[in-house]
């Protein structure tokens, strides 16, 4: 257990503290509200405890953030006040739902949302039920949101941009473990986002006597891997111009499928399986089929 006396010690020490000890505030400090209020952070009565997930509530606190969850909100924040309060204010607004989204899950209903935020909310909230499901609670561990400096490192190092609603997906929800796998913004061991040619090196094999191998390895050479599906080796891919969705397979014929417009579509999809979890129906295909059609689904799933 760690007590930090201001905001700007603990963000000092966050390197330091273990990715799952949790951050409590004060009973009495109101809690941040993303009106203004998180400006309460950096006042006098703000004091930080630290200690380690699970371990009993300390009297006069109340349990807050992650460390994890912190060092996403502050990454690449500058040090000044107004950074770290507009730091806040882009992580945890976007990040946190409603209290309500923990006892309602969305219906069962293909979405049909008007507008982009609408959209983005029904995932965020279809995530969120699907981390009840099987963490037990809908937490702020369930989502992973990335911060703007680490969007912009991957955009960097890809040399084009993310498709608009993947990284709005990923500033706002972030969430990788769902009824498939996504792919982590940041570099990671296993199922970061990266071209396909790297996600999955073994195509040179596959393609080594193929009669159209130049043609294929034109296509290769502009998708980039955001998704992992199953861990199998089966990716899910973006088109660098074109935004479209490709399903990379590398068991059976054809090894590229053009599956979806955009991001969009992809993700409306995999939310309605998770919803298809969540409520009990995962053997249901009917309505993926009636929206996607049966070449999609037995591509996908069979």
């Amino acid at each position: 257990m760690k007590l930090f006396t201001n905001l700007r010690k603990l963000i000092s020490e966050l390197a330091t503290l273990p990715d799952t000890d949790r951050v409590a505030l004060p009973e009495n400090l109101a809690l941040p509200d993303g009106d203004g209020g998180y400006a309460v952070l950096l006042g006098p009565a703000a004091r930080f405890l630290v200690q380690a997930d699970g371990a009993p509530p300390r009297m006069g606190y109340r349990p807050w953030l992650t460390v994890s969850a912190l060092r996403r909100v502050f990454a690449g924040a500058g040090s000044d006040d107004d950074a770290l309060l507009s730091a806040l204010s882009f992580q945890l607004d976007r990040a946190v739902p409603s209290a309500s989204a923990d006892d309602h899950p969305p219906p069962l209903e293909w979405p049909t949302h008007a507008t982009d935020d609408e959209r983005l909310a029904w995932w965020q909230a279809c995530a969120r039920a699907y981390a009840d499901l099987w963490e037990g609670h809908a937490s702020q561990a369930g989502l992973a949101p990335s911060s703007r400096a680490e969007l912009d490192a991957l955009e960097q190092r890809l040399g084009c941009p993310l498709p608009p609603l993947l990284r709005a997906y990923h500033t706002r929800i972030g969430a990788l473990n769902l009824c498939e796998n996504l792919c982590s913004v940041t570099q990671a061991d296993l199922a970061s986002i990266e071209p396909l040619r790297a996600a999955y090196p073994g195509i040179a094999d596959i393609l080594e006597d193929a009669h159209d191998a130049e043609a294929q390895w034109q296509l290769v050479d502009q998708l980039v891997a955001f998704g992992d599906y199953l861990g199998n080796g089966n990716v899910w891919c973006f088109h660098r111009e074109t935004g479209e969705v490709w399903y990379f397979d590398h068991d059976s014929a054809p090894m590229l499928t053009r599956m979806f417009s955009d991001v969009g579509g992809y993700l409306d999809a995999l939310m309605y399986k998770c919803l298809l979890e969540v409520h009990e129906q995962e053997d249901d295909e009917d309505t993926l089929r009636r929206h996607l059609g049966d070449a999609i689904v037995d591509k996908w799933m069979y």
